[in-house]
């Protein structure tokens, strides 16, 4: 965990505030939230499409057998 923390922080993803044993993270600017959450509706629409796919094709497999 700390390794992925240490990446984001070195590209100015997130800001550490505190020493010692406590250490809090912070995103660096709030459109870093809005771009996350714009990227999550993209990937559940993807996710959705590809979901209605699978659907689609387990129902074709049902109605024709196998040669």
């Amino acid at each position: 965990m700390s390794q992925q923390l240490a990446k984001l922080r070195a590209s100015g993803i997130v800001a550490s505030t505190g020493s010692g044993a406590s250490t809090r993270y912070a995103l660096s600017s709030p459109l870093i939230k809005d771009l996350l959450s714009i990227a999550k509706q993209i990937l559940n629409g993807r996710l959705a499409h590809a979901r209605d796919l699978h659907r689609e094709l387990a129902q074709d497999r049902a109605v024709r057998p196998r040669r």
